[in-house]
């Protein structure tokens, strides 16, 4: 029988990896939305940087996209696991979206602090709200989880 947190958990991270999905797709598809914090942190704008700089605009496009790719790329790995070993409560699946998810988060949480919040408040609170339910999803079964001995 399944335990309650595990059964919580498994949901709560397969919402989290479907959340970077979302994120990714919007990155790879829509990357100049996602870019107009970043211009307004670098003291100009959209117009200006397209008609001043266009290999620098071409380029943060290109980087933009990259960072959608990556976040598709964990989202995927994320959904898998939380649908197959996460799902039924199992130590590796445990551990390695640990790491996935602390990659996938702790990047963003960084860029934006280097950057301060309140220069990008929208990709801010993006990102606070996937690592808070990372935390959650990860912390929620830990103890059930990791106190299981080896079959």
């Amino acid at each position: 029988m399944q335990v309650l947190s595990v059964k919580v958990a498994w949901k709560v991270m397969l919402a989290m990896g479907i959340y970077l999905a979302a994120i990714g797709l919007i990155l790879l598809l829509a990357p100049q939305a996602s870019l107009e914090e970043e211009v307004t942190f670098m003291e100009n704008t959209w117009t200006d940087l397209t008609s001043n700089n266009p290999r620098l605009v071409e380029w943060l496009l290109i980087l933009a996209r990259e960072k959608g790719a990556f976040a598709l790329s964990i989202a995927a790995a994320i959904i898998g696991i939380s649908l197959a070993g996460y799902r039924k409560g199992e130590k590796w699946s445990w551990y390695t979206l640990l790491v996935s998810g602390i990659m996938a988060w702790s990047g963003g949480l960084m860029y934006h602090l280097t950057i301060g919040i309140n220069k990008a408040p929208i990709g801010g609170t993006v990102i606070i709200i996937g690592s808070i339910i990372f935390i959650v999803a990860i912390a929620l079964p830990a103890k059930v989880i990791l106190g299981k001995k080896p079959a």
